[in-house]
């Protein structure tokens, strides 16, 4: 057990009864994002909490796939919480807040160490009742996790990858030796259905994953025009116009209020009357575009485009 946890967001998050961690490498294939993503889409969508890491790669696509979905999840860190580490995975470090929360053991600026990822991991697989490894090589730190698991007691999970990839020789190796293979959110939640069948939709966790569309988050690409005409007698001024369009994939309060913004910075009151949208739903919906990269908050509460 950690002596002391700190925590940023919906802490009581950590309390959720059916909690799933998701682990994987950072330097993932498609196959293995897309898989993270919407495996991850439909246990939140099911009622489960996803749990993971924090990093790039599989635990970022776990994070954000329950997000799309409006579900909770919660990262583990393996530095401290005011420690910018991993700089472009700071919108998603954010938006998690507001979906769940960000927890480490250690003091609010410890920089991370090697020995400081592995040690997080027994947090990942303590907090839950099983791990679903993603894409892991043989010497991967997912494995680690894994061991974690099996050492509390908690399921192992693992996803069947390409057998003449190096990348999925850890997965592989797991379902070889007794892991579980995983298809659907259903392998998963149904193994808990004795105890808590009552706190997910078995109808939605039966979904096939090969119906949802993966989305890449990103930022909005932006169409420049220059008017470089010179005027006689005049200096000549290079005016440039930029017609942004909300990234694609995001939802239709996601455009709504990314609509508004394109007037410019605007307080988050503002953003609600502009809108006409409830509270909960601006927030929601400035939260999915700060993790496509495409909102940026400011002081007091202002939003603006970026």
């Amino acid at each position: 057990m950690p002596l002391v946890l700190y925590g940023i967001g919906d802490c009581s998050v950590i309390n959720d009864k059916l909690s799933i961690g998701i682990v994987g490498t950072r330097n993932a294939s498609v196959y293995g994002i897309e898989t993270a993503q919407k495996l991850s889409y439909r246990l939140a969508e099911s009622g489960a909490t996803v749990v993971s890491g924090g990093a790039l790669g599989i635990d970022s696509e776990a994070h954000a796939g329950a997000m799309l979905a409006k579900g909770r999840t919660f990262a583990f860190l393996g530095c401290g919480l005011s420690f910018d580490y991993l700089k472009e995975n700071a919108a998603l470090r954010r938006a998690i807040t507001r979906y769940g929360a960000l927890f480490s053991e250690y003091q609010p600026f410890a920089s991370p160490t090697r020995a400081s990822f592995p040690i997080r991991n027994r947090l990942i697989s303590g907090s839950t009742l099983g791990i679903v490894v993603i894409e892991a090589g043989v010497k991967s730190g997912s494995l680690i996790t894994a061991e974690y698991a099996l050492n509390q007691g908690k399921d192992v999970f693992a996803v069947p990858g390409d057998i003449v990839r190096s990348s999925f020789d850890g997965t592989n190796h797991l379902i070889k030796h007794g892991a579980k293979p995983v298809f659907s959110a259903e392998d998963i939640l149904s193994e808990y259905d004795y105890k808590y069948g009552d706190l997910y939709d078995k109808e939605k966790a039966s979904l096939p994953l090969n119906k949802l569309t993966y989305v890449e988050y990103r930022k909005p690409k932006a169409e420049k025009t220059k008017v470089t005409e010179p005027v006689k007698g005049k200096d000549i001024v290079a005016e440039v116009k930029v017609n942004l369009t909300p990234p694609e994939g995001v939802s239709g309060d996601a455009k709504a209020v990314f609509g508004a913004l394109t007037n410019g910075e605007m307080h988050i009151d503002d953003i609600v009357r502009a809108t006409d949208l409830k509270m909960n739903i601006v927030l929601s919906s400035l939260t999915e575009l700060e993790l496509f990269g495409a909102v940026q908050q400011m002081p007091g509460k202002k939003y603006k485009l970026i």
